[in-house]
Order: C-alpha cells, then sequence, then structure tokens
C-alpha cells in the first residue's frame, strides 16, 4: 500500500530532521507541553519531540506514526520498546 500524500509529505520532512539532527519542539508543541499530564497520546509523533519532552515531565507516553522514517528513526533508539505491527507494507509503529 502506497503512503497517502500527508504520510509522504512528513516522510520527506522527518528524513530531513534526520539528516540535520533537528530535534527541537515546533511552536505548537512549545504551547502545548505545558497542558500535558497522566497519561499522553501523540498520535503522529514524527520524531518523537514532543513525546520525549512530556515523559520527561513525569509523563506516560503512547507514540503512534504512519511514516517510515518516522518509526525507523524511533527502532533506532529503543529498538526493544517498540511494537511494529504491520498492516499491507505500511509500519505502524506504537512504544
Amino acid at each position: 500500500m502506497k503512503p497517502d500524500g500527508s504520510v509522504a509529505f512528513f516522510d520527506k520532512q522527518f528524513q530531513q530532521q534526520v539528516r540535520d539532527l533537528d530535534f527541537k519542539l515546533n511552536p505548537f508543541e512549545l504551547v502545548a507541553l505545558p497542558y500535558l499530564e497522566g497519561r499522553v497520546l501523540d498520535f503522529g509523533c514524527g520524531m518523537e519531540n514532543l513525546a520525549m519532552a512530556a515523559a520527561q515531565r513525569g509523563c506516560s507516553v503512547v507514540e503512534l506514526d504512519a511514516s517510515p522514517a518516522a518509526i525507523g528513526h524511533l527502532l533506532r533508539l529503543k529498538p526493544r520498546w517498540i511494537h511494529t505491527p504491520r498492516s499491507d507494507s505500511n509500519p505502524i509503529g506504537q512504544c
């Protein structure tokens, strides 16, 4: 199954972030972070910038993404914590 346009767009962006080692929080994440507490679902976690920041503040975080670049990045960071069920040929990661 070929990724849709939005997955392809973000996948390209995430590939660039990995090349540039650019893992800082974006403006939306900076605004949202102070309001996160308890259990957090980061749906579309991307490079997991927000998830990591939330976890550092004591949140329990579940991360999901459809981007192969994002899942590859997560697998390199913490492979034993990642569960990647497969639907067709698209990985979806959860850690």
